[in-house]
């Protein structure tokens, strides 16, 4: 018969449960489970921003592609180069209009006034320019930097302006863009091709 105490029952100590005191984790655990997830993230956030960033860029190429198929075809019909938006047969309506370049610059030869050469919305700016379809960003870590697509022969070029964009050099074109080497530099644009 077990002990009784003043009403409390005492059973054998092979039969006593003990209270667990292990109710939580450890700081060890949890300093663990903390640096693996620091690790995921240092991998995972560059490469989910380099993967925004190729988004946005394939976006702006498409766009690129069908103004400088229309302005081939305006070249074919007319015999010069487009210099307005207005005198292509592609939609860039979803696009703001203008005569000045958010990232400003002249793109034109002495002698053509454009109008209508400049269109833009919150991420790029695309400009028609002498032969030339260009698109820059125009916010973002990768401001000053873009393509820029001939009319008539349809070579890609990726462009980082030198004086003004901070990025290492090729660190958009090569890395982002995976083009080639750098081809050439003139004035304070480089130049990689795709």
């Amino acid at each position: 018969m077990p002990d009784v105490k003043q009403g409390k029952m005492f059973l054998p100590k092979h039969c006593q449960v003990k209270p667990d005191l292990h109710k939580g984790f450890t700081l060890i655990e949890l300093l663990v489970v903390v640096l693996i997830i620091g690790i995921l993230a240092a991998v995972a956030v560059p490469q989910y921003q380099k993967a925004v960033w190729k988004s946005r860029a394939a976006n702006m190429r498409t766009l690129m592609s069908s103004v400088a198929q229309a302005a081939n075809a305006y070249i074919l019909a007319n015999g010069e180069s487009p210099t307005s938006f207005g005198e292509l047969a592609v939609d860039v309506d979803n696009l703001t209009a203008g005569n000045t370049p958010p990232l400003g610059g002249t793109y034109w030869p002495a002698g053509i006034t454009p109008t209508d050469w400049v269109r833009y919305n919150d991420q790029f700016e695309l400009l028609l320019s002498g032969g030339n379809v260009i698109a820059h960003f125009i916010t973002g870590k990768y401001k000053y930097c873009g393509l820029m697509v001939s009319y008539s022969t349809g070579e890609w070029k990726c462009r980082e302006w030198v004086g003004s964009y901070s990025g290492d050099p090729g660190s958009f074109c090569q890395k982002v863009m995976g083009s080639g080497p750098l081809a050439e530099t003139k004035g304070s644009i480089r130049f990689y091709p795709m």
